[in-house]
C-alpha cells in the first residue's frame, strides 16, 4: 500500500463523513481525473480490489444504442476496470478501502 500524503489522507476522511449521494459524486468527480484502487465486497460477500477510472482518454468512446434515457442510481457506481479493460459497477457502501493510484 502506498503511503498518502496529507492531501490524500484528508480526502479519505473526507468520503467516509459523506452520504452514500455524495459519496457518488465525490468518488465520480475524482475518477474522472485519476485512476484510484478501490476495494469492495461483492454481491457474493467476497473481496475485490480494481484498478478503477472514468477519465476520458482511458475509457473506450461510448455508443449508444438506444433512445432510453438510463436512470441515474447514485448509490451504485460504474467505472472502468483498467486491469480487466471492462465496465464494472459496485454499491458505494460496499467499498472497504480506497488508495490513490500513484
Amino acid at each position: 500500500m502506498l503511503a498518502l500524503d496529507d492531501e490524500e489522507k484528508e480526502m479519505i476522511d473526507t468520503w467516509r463523513e459523506l452520504s452514500l449521494e455524495m459519496r457518488y459524486h465525490w468518488l465520480s468527480g475524482i475518477l474522472k481525473t485519476l485512476e484510484m484502487n478501490i476495494t469492495f465486497t461483492k454481491k457474493d460477500g467476497s473481496e475485490r480490489k480494481m484498478l478503477a477510472t472514468l477519465k476520458s482518454d482511458k475509457i473506450p468512446a461510448y455508443e449508444k444504442k438506444t433512445d432510453r434515457e438510463k436512470k441515474v442510481n447514485e448509490t451504485i457506481l460504474s467505472v472502468f476496470d483498467l486491469d480487466k479493460q471492462e465496465w464494472r459497477s459496485f454499491r458505494l457502501d460496499s467499498i472497504k478501502d480506497l488508495e490513490f493510484n500513484k
